[in-house]
């Protein structure tokens, strides 16, 4: 994801890290570098929650890298830093 999709997305980026966590092969977001100047760092998020799920995850400059897989952990901790997406996205992968 990149480009115009990942400037439109911006709000959604932290569910497709989510989504991407539990997909098979890897999943790459860029031109998203406006996430890191939002309530938190949802770039540093989007990672934390791929590796909640049990993914390898990678921050970017722009973006991030996650490498899915259909192993889960069982559970885990995400500091949501105040951000209700963040919490959103959290919930979701809780399911």
């Amino acid at each position: 994801i990149g480009g115009e999709t990942a400037a439109r997305a911006i709000d959604e980026l932290l569910l497709v890290a989510v989504l991407a966590a539990r997909a098979e092969g890897e999943t790459v977001v860029t031109g998203a570098a406006e996430l890191r100047a939002k309530e938190s760092d949802r770039i540093a998020a989007a990672v934390a929650l791929a590796e909640v799920c049990g993914a390898e995850a990678y921050a970017t400059e722009d973006g991030f890298r996650i490498i899915g897989t259909q192993h889960s952990p069982g559970e885990g901790h995400i500091d949501a830093a105040l951000d209700h997406r963040v919490a959103l996205a959290a919930a979701v992968a809780a399911v």
